[in-house]
């Protein structure tokens, strides 16, 4: 491996899908985060899927707004203030479309983002969270 951090946190999930043995009780599970490649064929194939209507967008830079662009269809792009580096969709009374695609920009990084077809408001954030 080379840079990147490796970092553990406990997180609310939504759990109540789930069927586990007793065995599988208390297992963990982890999550990666990388940076896709955006040039040509790459930058319309998602890096990420999110499981909310509501995304929450969190940036590591100092960006004071993030547009959020559809790519499968042709709608305006929107743009949202983030406070110290993010926003909440739910918050702000927003949200994105099922089965969407989208370009996330912010400070000169972005991201393409897929809206899960089931995907419904709210969740636990995980499930929300685009992070650059």
């Amino acid at each position: 491996m080379r840079g990147g951090t490796v970092g553990r946190e406990r997180v609310e999930c939504d759990g109540g899908r789930l069927l586990l043995t007793a065995q599988q009780a208390g297992k963990g599970a982890a999550i990666v985060f990388r940076k896709g490649d955006t040039s040509s064929a790459a930058a319309v194939q998602p890096s990420l899927r999110v499981f909310s209507l509501n995304p929450v967008i969190r940036t590591g830079n100092r960006a004071k707004e993030a547009t959020v662009e559809r790519l499968d269809r042709s709608e305006a792009p929107l743009t949202v203030t983030l406070n110290n580096g993010i926003a909440d969709f739910a918050r702000l009374s927003r949200a994105l479309a099922r089965g969407g695609l989208y370009r996330v920009s912010a400070g000169g990084s972005n991201r393409v983002v897929k809206i899960d077809e089931y995907a419904a408001d709210g969740g636990p954030l995980i499930s929300r969270l685009i992070a650059f």
